[in-house]
């Protein structure tokens, strides 16, 4: 069994420094009640001077006793009060104060329904107390609580800042980690103090380190072979050419053009391999402008033979990363889409411009709908289909992350998919600094 009591580490931290705080308290007021308040053996001058000053009245009436009581009471201001050799009481002062009967054989406190006093024994067995003076106190859980109060307010300050600041380095510790997953490798925490969160700190910045040497190796050693694979490639085209170009055989014709085609697409691949590597590794900073998306999609609408819907919708971005964009998701809709009922919209929605692609084709099944972007993914569950490189939706995702954006893919009603790209919107584009 658990109990929560509270959702931030620094508010169970500072909680619990205060219930600890409270039990002490509360330990402290019963221990104090039980063991605070015990009889001690009073000063023998004091024992035996009172026994000195009540011996001679002993021989008086019990009136007259009570009357002369009163008066050393009021000297003394102590209530006084005789028990006979009985035990019984035999006169008091002013107040009647004490139970009716005591038995006291020496000098001492004596403590009878919660009242205190000092026990002086006498002649012939008789005992005089004299009952410690009644001062108008607070009650005790009053002055308790005042105390109380005061200490828990005591401890609230000095614990607040001791709980926060070490929950605060947690924070940004966690920053520092959902930002790195969110895949930014630059980023590190910062390392304060000596103590164990520091030392967490430390190690998170040696295992980013290490990582990102291992995938900036990986991405580096990716875009050089895919640059190198370019230059045999475009020599295995110009050769395939040239024998075409000779080929009078019609076989040989399909065989070069078949072989022309696979080159192509590997081509493409490289291409598409490249252009992942630039946008992953942020190592390049590719220029950005503020662009109408719903033009570029007219134009790439256009060469599919696709209609597109919409109004004008200005964002920050790179014009030709967005058109190999909706290139990318038109040639998907077209052919795994099978070309039936292809739309591309733009649409201005909370603050937010909506790119989307739609078929009426076979759809992407719930299963694949998270993995679809993945490189090298090809769904096959429903087309049997595995046209292309792998790369494409891949591709789309890295562009749309590069603007700031996402891209999900759902359902398209009863049948078929519905690719949605989300970019931020710009409402007003700065004036141009060119000279009219």
């Amino acid at each position: 069994m658990t109990f929560n009591i509270g959702g931030k580490l620094y508010r169970q931290i500072y909680l619990g420094f205060l219930g600890i705080a409270l039990f002490c308290l509360i330990v402290a007021f019963f221990l104090a009640k039980v063991f605070g308040d015990r009889p001690m053996k009073p000063p023998p001058p004091l024992a035996a001077g009172l026994s000195l000053l009540v011996e001679p009245m002993l021989a008086l009436p019990d009136a007259e006793l009570s009357e002369t009581l009163a008066e050393l009471s009021h000297k003394l201001r102590s209530d006084l009060t005789v028990y006979g050799a009985d035990g019984k009481k035999k006169a008091w002062s002013d107040k009647q104060r004490g139970p009716e009967t005591v038995f006291a054989n020496e000098f001492g406190w004596i403590r009878t329904n919660g009242d205190m006093g000092v026990a002086s024994p006498l002649r012939n067995g008789n005992t005089v107390i004299a009952w410690r003076p009644e001062r108008p106190e607070p009650p005790w859980i009053g002055r308790f609580g005042v105390w109380m109060a005061l200490f828990l307010i005591l401890v609230a300050i000095g614990c607040f800042p001791l709980a926060r600041r070490l929950t605060r380095r947690l924070e940004r510790l966690q920053q520092a980690v959902d930002t790195w997953g969110e895949g930014d490798l630059s980023v590190r925490a910062t390392p304060q103090g000596h103590d164990e969160v520091a030392q967490l700190s430390v190690s998170f910045n040696r295992a980013a380190d290490r990582i990102e040497r291992l995938v900036g190796a990986q991405r580096l050693l990716l875009a050089k072979t895919s640059h190198e694979f370019r230059t045999p490639l475009s020599r295995i085209r110009m050769a395939l050419q040239l024998l075409e170009d000779r080929a009078n055989d019609p076989t040989l014709t399909r065989h070069f053009q078949s072989i022309s085609q696979d080159t192509e697409e590997i081509d493409n691949m490289v291409g598409d391999i490249l252009l992942i590597s630039r946008l992953e590794s942020k190592v390049e900073e590719l220029p950005t402008e503020y662009v109408d998306l719903f033009s570029i999609a007219q134009d790439e609408g256009a060469h599919f033979g696709v209609p597109v819907f919409g109004r004008e919708c200005k964002i920050r971005g790179q014009s030709r990363l967005l058109r190999r964009l909706i290139r990318n998701l038109l040639d998907n809709a077209v052919h795994y889409g099978e070309g039936k009922d292809v739309r591309l919209s733009v649409e201005k929605s909370g603050g937010m411009v909506k790119l989307k692609v739609t078929d009426r084709g076979p759809g992407i099944v719930p299963e694949e709908r998270e993995i679809v972007f993945e490189p090298f993914f090809r769904g096959t569950q429903q087309t049997g289909q595995t046209r292309g490189t792998g790369l494409g939706l891949t591709v789309v995702r890295d562009i749309a992350r590069f603007h700031g954006g996402r891209v999900e893919v759902t359902a398209n009603g009863d049948q078929g998919a519905a690719f949605v790209v989300t970019f931020p919107c710009v409402d007003n584009e700065p004036p141009s600094d060119r000279p009219d």
